[in-house]
């Protein structure tokens, strides 16, 4: 009988995590550079668009830059906040 060499089966759980592992990376790589003093230059309105042309989700954004999903969402749709809308509602008010 002629043994023959079988290849160690990968487990699934190993490639998951090594691949959660490198986006965790990512994430931290992406969290310095938008901290460097070119960007922090930015409000942070423009960092939103840019990680979102960078194909970034609106969880992700939020991860990184500190902040709430609803920040993330409302800069990116230009919802305003209530706070907002009630001063712009000031502003069109006529004054008599």
């Amino acid at each position: 009988m002629t043994k023959t060499k079988s290849k160690p089966k990968s487990d699934k759980n190993d490639t998951t995590t090594e691949s959660d592992d490198s986006v965790k990376r990512l994430d931290v790589i992406i969290a310095i550079l938008m901290n460097q003093n070119t960007v922090t230059e930015y409000n942070q309105t423009e960092k939103i668009f840019f990680l979102t042309k960078l194909g970034l989700k609106n969880k992700e954004i939020a991860s990184i830059l500190g902040t709430t999903l609803g920040t993330v969402e409302a800069s990116k749709y230009g919802k305003k906040t209530s706070k907002q809308a009630k001063l712009d509602k000031k502003e069109d008010d006529p004054i008599e």
